[in-house]
């Protein structure tokens, strides 16, 4: 069976084996997406499909850039991340603090430039940085990490042992060890994969799997690449991303995803078609590159491996009425944000689960003829008094819904529209249909308005220059 895509997507598929020897063929759709503050649009150039694994510099002994695309399911959605951190306004550092947020992960590593530990315990540091690779390779090693910095290695000639430049925010070195991290994905030979497999890890034959039926001890958790802290329930076709010191030109990238889904069809011999259900399982960042790519996956019961036909992904809008906002990142005082977000279809990333049965929209039985202008795209941010770089201003994403026809609305038309609001010469025009009103909003709407006096207001008082007298000699 093909996988053709006339639309914008990246398409790839995989024929496997259920456990009792079934024929499955799991349909894989990627977008690409440019990194830019508010919304993230499609990229003009999308990548390609992750045929297998692969690796910094097609070393398999390094560690992995990007997992492969063609696995048959996830059981949980990922977010991964590769690149490196930046120190904010490009001005050299010592040291940074790297944060990826995404729905419920919200992971922290503390970056630092070339650092060594003398016999004594003094720590000793090197020129500051911009920029620092985020590898697994610049962590301490350990269980989870075989290509890490090894503080057991030995001292060098001037009696100083390497620390890694990535550690848990927090770690108190020397009187604790400096544990492994990353933002990452696990390699399938490395330990915290190897597990997944049992006493399976010996035979596993990674080359081609899918020429034999899944084993019945395989740990589905095998197939998901992310750190377990970087993995969550569902991706949202809106999803917010957050990424501190993350990103070369913003040190604070507040985004969403621009709310596209593709859509599939099976067709069969005979006309028959049939719905396919694609669900987002994989979120992967560069930072390198100022993009990121999204993957769905579907699943197609085969009569048997060279059944004839074809599935055809296009383009479907994604927008929903959504939920309640609510506080996704609050850090005492300094920073709030809050989001008004769109619950979207949440399906199991799993196959052949029934899908889960969804709850109405508290706007379904609203008129849409009363929303007259169609919210914009992207997340709204605004800044406090204290001025638009300020560290420590109050963010509020206001909305990230979208319409099939609706313009994007920039930080500087929502200033502009507040300062026309608030002019004198402003005036609200219609009504709405009293029906969809409360009974206190209706009498408020029948009964016409107080007249506006204005309020006379009296001249300042002249200011006089102060005179102050010479300092004495």
């Amino acid at each position: 069976m093909d996988v053709v895509s006339p639309g914008p997507f990246v398409v790839g598929s995989l024929v496997w084996q259920t456990q009792r020897g079934a024929a499955v063929l799991t349909v894989v759709c990627k977008a690409t997406f440019e990194l830019r503050p508010d919304e993230s649009p499609l990229a003009k150039e999308q990548d390609s499909i992750n045929e297998e694994d692969n690796h910094w510099n097609d070393d398999r002994s390094r560690s992995l850039y990007a997992p492969s695309d063609l696995v048959p399911f996830k059981p949980r959605a990922e977010v991964l991340l590769v690149g490196s951190a930046f120190a904010p306004r490009k001005e050299p550092v010592h040291s940074l603090v790297a944060r990826l947020f995404v729905g419920d992960v919200d992971k922290s590593i503390e970056v630092f430039g070339e650092r060594s530990a003398t016999r004594d315990g003094q720590i000793r540091t090197g020129a500051p940085f911009t920029k620092m690779a985020l590898r697994y390779e610049k962590a301490a090693a350990g269980a989870s990490n075989p290509v890490g910095v090894r503080l057991d290695a030995g001292s060098t000639m001037l009696g100083s042992v390497q620390l890694p430049n990535l550690e848990p925010p927090g770690t108190n070195f020397p009187q604790q060890g400096i544990a492994p991290i990353g933002f990452g994905p696990i390699a399938t030979s490395w330990p915290d994969r190897l597990t997944k497999l049992g006493y399976l890890a010996g035979m596993w034959p990674a080359g081609r799997w899918w020429e034999q039926p899944l084993p019945e001890e395989l740990d589905p958790e095998f197939w998901n690449a992310a750190p377990e802290d970087q993995q969550l329930e569902a991706l949202l076709d809106r999803q917010l991303i957050i990424l501190e010191n993350l990103h070369p030109e913003h040190p604070r990238l507040v985004t969403s995803l621009p709310g596209i889904r593709p859509q599939a069809v099976i067709e069969r011999p005979g006309g028959e078609k049939e719905a396919l259900e694609l669900t987002a399982d994989t979120l992967w960042i560069d930072t390198d590159r100022s993009l990121c790519t999204v993957v769905w996956r579907g699943q197609v019961q085969l009569k048997h491996r060279s059944e004839a036909g074809r599935v055809v992904i296009g383009l479907q809008n994604a927008m929903r009425a959504g939920d309640e906002g609510h506080v996704v990142d609050e850090q005492g005082d300094a920073n709030r944000t809050l989001v008004l977000s769109d619950v979207l279809s949440r399906t199991p990333t799993m196959p052949f689960l029934e899908a889960l049965q969804g709850r109405e929209s508290p706007f379904a039985r609203i008129d849409p003829s009363l929303f007259h202008k169609p919210v914009g795209t992207g997340t709204i941010t605004l800044s406090d008094e204290r001025g638009e770089d300020s560290d420590r201003g109050d963010t509020e994403v206001l909305a990230t819904g979208s319409d099939a026809d609706a313009e994007p609305i920039s930080v500087q038309e929502l200033e502009d529209q507040s300062e026309a609001a608030s002019s004198e010469n402003w005036e609200t025009t219609g009504k709405v249909d009293p029906a969809h009103l409360p009974p206190r909003a209706v009498e408020a709407q029948a009964a016409p308005p107080a007249p506006v006096r204005p309020v006379e207001v009296a001249p300042p008082a002249p200011v006089r220059p102060v005179e102050v007298a010479p300092p004495a000699p």
